[in-house]
């Protein structure tokens, strides 16, 4: 990617936070406020390596299309050139048209690639953090692959399976930017806040169907908090006159049956103690790896989408 498509994918999900963003090599922008240098580094994601090419090499695809080119041995298995009907939703007919056909991927195919294309950019995290406080990935899905809501699912059960690696990872955040299949649409979908939603609805989900489910709000925020806590997130709790759920980045503020997930990405996000984790509980030890057992049990998955700034 160039600079002008990496900022233009950094105010797509920062807005005008990204104003600040000064271009950078390791990693790809630096922001720069009062209170840390906020890092964040942008990668493009394709299926193989013949979809960059289509992309990136725009006189490539024309050649193909126009036969003045022949298929790159290296994209003969991948790619077939065939001559296709175009129907419209009226029944009108485009004959004659000269196509690139492939096969898309199946959304494990997608889901591991996208493992792996965070493993690859871990790596490098030590050297990011060289330059900056904290640091996040942007994944700029460039074919829309994850644009469906299977697709986003699935990930988001894959991802709870790989909690321990998810949370392991040294990027503060990892956003994926993509294209809704039917609508185009701009959107991101930011990891760790989805797999934080998903386990506080499956934590209070248990805990509120046990037979000893919490007698006011602050029992339930700090047995939510343990709970989270140990299933590996970074959580902190606000203070009694605030009973939220936060971790770098986001806020959960859950009133009765309302569960609200908050973005403090892009704005100074209060100042937790770190010792307020956890609450006093009234919750045993039996009691706590009870609700992970039917927390285990249960299939859930968030797929929280945000339309990108500027549409």
């Amino acid at each position: 990617m160039n600079k002008n498509s990496e900022k233009k994918a950094l105010t797509q999900v920062m807005g005008p936070y990204a104003d600040n963003g000064l271009p950078s090599e390791r990693p790809d922008f630096l922001i720069k406020n009062s209170e840390k240098i906020h890092g964040v580094e942008i990668t493009d994601f394709f299926h193989t390596k013949t979809d960059a090419k289509l992309h990136n090499l725009p006189a490539y695809t024309t050649g193909l299309l126009e036969e003045t080119i022949s298929v790159h041995k290296a994209d003969s298995d991948l790619l077939i050139l065939a001559t296709v009907t175009l129907q419209s939703e009226d029944g009108k007919k485009s004959e004659n048209i000269r196509a690139i056909v492939k096969q898309m991927p199946q959304p494990k195919n997608v889901a591991e690639l996208l493992l792996e294309t965070i493993s690859s950019k871990e790596a490098k995290a030590e050297s990011y953090l060289q330059n900056c406080d904290i640091v996040d990935l942007i994944i700029y899905d460039q074919q829309s692959m994850f644009g469906s809501a299977q697709q986003q699912h699935f990930f988001s059960a894959l991802s709870l399976v790989n909690a321990a690696k998810i949370h392991a990872s040294p990027f503060r955040e990892i956003f994926i930017l993509s294209r809704l299949a039917e609508s185009g649409q701009p959107f991101f979908y930011p990891i760790r806040a989805n797999m934080f939603l998903a386990d506080t609805l499956l934590y209070d989900h248990a805990l509120q169907n046990s037979e000893h489910p919490p007698a006011t709000e602050a029992e339930r925020i700090s047995t939510l908090a343990k709970c989270l806590f140990r299933a590996g997130h970074a959580i902190r709790v606000g203070p009694k006159n605030d009973l939220s759920l936060n971790i770098s980045g986001w806020q959960i503020v859950i009133t009765g049956m309302n569960i609200d997930l908050r973005n403090w990405t892009n704005i100074s996000q209060p100042q937790l103690d770190k010792n307020t984790l956890p609450l006093e509980s009234l919750q045993t030890e039996d009691y706590l790896l009870s609700l992970k057992r039917v927390r285990d049990s249960i299939h859930c998955s968030s797929a929280l989408t945000m339309p990108v700034y500027g549409t």
